[in-house]
């Protein structure tokens, strides 16, 4: 129950309720340490040494984005005929995007619904409620606005990027990436989170709103 509970936490946190964005104090002269205060380095041949002071301790990460495997995706998407075949083009996204967790929340009057998902467990999204239109926060706002949102990842929680999704006239819901390594700040990681959502869009805009599928299962 505690792992459920903790999971439910981070998806509010990551995914509902937009954070803070990290702030970024200018650089002090005479702030750099010197030489002897530098961490111990093990190099490739496995020597240990002391980095100089104007030598970087760790390289960024650089998102690298696979764009045959992108076109390979959008190609699969747009074959798709049963809601069967979701659960396996969600974790595919996943793995390009890298998320943790994806959940695709579809919108019935005025709430949305958590349709369908990858990464999470399944207790978890039953215990997700409905997310109201007006609601304060970026997956709400996404959906009202019609435009991509972010929410700023830092060292303790992953960050996650929200695209809408449109059928032919309005937004029917939203596509909402739980993204690792900052990906969320990345142009082109929020590129192709906003095709699959126009991918998935296709796909969902003829499925029952999920208040009305939820009833005749009942």
């Amino acid at each position: 129950m505690g792992g459920g509970a903790g999971a439910i936490l981070a998806i509010g946190l990551l995914v509902l309720t937009p954070l803070p964005r990290p702030r970024f104090e200018p650089a002090v002269a005479g702030s750099v340490p010197a030489t002897g205060d530098l961490p111990l380095v093990v190099d490739a041949g496995g020597d240990t040494r002391r980095p100089t002071a104007d030598a970087p301790t760790e390289t960024p990460f650089t998102p690298v984005i696979d764009l045959a495997a992108i076109a390979d995706l959008c190609t699969a998407l747009s074959r798709v005929d049963s809601s069967a075949a979701l659960p396996d083009m969600l974790a595919r996204a996943a793995a390009l995007l890298d998320a943790s967790g994806i959940i695709v929340w579809l919108g019935s009057g005025d709430e949305l619904f958590a349709a369908t998902s990858h990464g999470y467990h399944p207790r978890v999204i039953s215990r997700l409620g409905a997310i109201p239109r007006d609601a304060d926060n970026a997956t709400a706002d996404a959906w009202r606005t019609g435009e991509t949102r972010t929410v700023a990842g830092d060292a303790m929680a992953n960050g996650a990027i929200v695209a809408p999704m449109f059928g032919p006239d309005t937004c029917i819901g939203v596509l909402a990436a739980e993204v690792r390594h900052g990906r969320e700040q990345d142009e082109s990681t929020r590129a192709v989170t906003m095709m699959v959502a126009a991918q998935l869009a296709m796909i969902l805009g003829a499925w029952p709103a999920p208040s009305e599928a939820r009833a005749a299962e009942g």
